[in-house]
């Protein structure tokens, strides 16, 4: 049995009388040699494409294990930062930071961006580990356009 010019398998036939095999009977072998070829490399691709989809689940649960780690590494020194600019932004006066106030307000709305977003990312590990709770909440949009001006408005004007 051949794929092409690759040796597949072989078939062995015998009969108890010696005579030999009619132009029908040989055709018959062949053809299902043919299926039995087709059967084997189905066989062969099924076995294949179950390899590639375990080894695609095992990347994708490495994938979510590493963003889920991560994010969680880059929230404890992201939330030392937003607590500090806060503290400084109450304490401005106490401080003598009064000139700096606008840029640490910078600073900790950037932060606090930051923040959301790798928590996005804990999301989405979440959602493709299908654990994710939505809780809807209302958002002030012209708020948030003010703080998305305010981050990004002095990188766009560069720009």
């Amino acid at each position: 049995m051949l794929k092409g010019n690759d040796l597949v398998g072989t078939i062995t036939i015998y009969r108890l009388e010696l005579k030999p095999f009619t132009e029908k009977q040989i055709a018959l072998v062949e053809t299902f040699a043919d299926q039995a070829v087709i059967a084997i490399e189905n066989v062969r691709l099924f076995e294949e494409i179950q390899d590639k989809s375990r080894e695609l689940e095992l990347a994708s649960q490495n994938k979510s294990q590493f963003l889920s780690s991560m994010s969680h590494e880059l929230r404890t020194p992201l939330n030392a930062i937003i607590g500090l600019t806060e503290m400084m932004v109450t304490n401005a006066a106490r401080f003598g930071t009064d000139k700096a106030l606008e840029p640490l307000r910078r600073v900790n709305a950037a932060g606090t961006h930051l923040l959301s977003l790798i928590n996005e990312v804990l999301d989405l590990s979440k959602i493709e580990a299908g654990k994710l709770e939505l809780n809807p909440e209302p958002v002030n949009l012209p708020r948030l356009i003010d703080e998305v001006i305010g981050t990004a408005g002095g990188l766009a004007e560069k720009n």
